[in-house]
């Protein structure tokens, strides 16, 4: 029997969302990677999202993937689909973000089945995020994320092993941008570097300009031990 690749990078986390305003034009709560591919990195980003503007959405949360890539899969520079998996207000679900090089895709895999796989080619060192978002002034969004670990396994190594590990502890100050969102991790310590917890984060987005895109975005940061840098 042919021996399965191990992922080359996971992230994993409980989730569960909800929108207290029923006037809200989207939101989201997601999973994501980038890497460090020059001159443009190539960005993957999986979970929930909800857009009234859309036809495909009409406000219904749905799992959405998006990808930008660097790397020229013969898809354009950016790809943003919507499948019909439909996630529910205020419930868990067990998430996980891989990326698997062997075939060249990130998959989502929810309460341990995959719902979602996008072609995309990452190389180099991987950052993980966790990303709240919503579409315009108002826009109201609280999620929450827990055990939030990153794993996977790297075919030439880290300077440490094989194994995938963060470097630091989470970066929530990491963008600018968040118009009133926020990303607060509730069991923050100087050694807590996996399962990380995040509580109530979002918020009502506030101050942004008119048709703002992206969205205005709130993320945690990290990203892979990688030779001591």
């Amino acid at each position: 029997a042919l021996q399965a690749v191990p992922p080359r990078f996971t992230l994993k986390a409980r989730m569960r969302f909800s929108s207290k305003n029923p006037d809200s034009l989207g939101y989201c709560a997601k999973l994501g990677f980038y890497d460090t591919y020059e001159p443009k990195p190539n960005v993957v980003e999986m979970g929930v999202r909800a857009d009234f503007n859309s036809p495909l959405s009409l406000g219904v949360p749905l799992l959405y993937s998006e990808a930008v890539y660097g790397i020229d899969m013969g898809r354009g520079a950016e790809r943003g689909e919507y499948t019909d998996f439909e996630f529910k207000p205020n419930t868990w679900y067990q998430l996980e973000l891989r990326y698997l090089d062997d075939q060249s895709v990130a998959q989502l895999w929810v309460d341990g089945v995959m719902q979602s796989e996008t072609p995309i080619k990452l190389t180099g060192r991987f950052f993980a995020m966790l990303r709240v978002c919503g579409q315009q002034n108002g826009d109201q969004i609280t999620a929450d994320f827990q055990d939030v670990t990153m794993g996977g396994f790297v075919p030439g190594g880290n300077g440490d092993g094989n194994e995938v590990r963060p470097n630091d502890v989470w970066n929530t100050h990491s963008d600018p941008q968040t118009y009133g969102l926020i990303m607060r991790q509730t069991n923050w310590k100087p050694d807590v570097l996996q399962n990380a917890n995040f509580h109530g984060v979002g918020g009502t987005v506030a101050g942004a300009p008119p048709n703002l895109q992206p969205w205005p975005t709130a993320t945690a940061l990290n990203v892979e031990f990688w030779f001591n840098q």
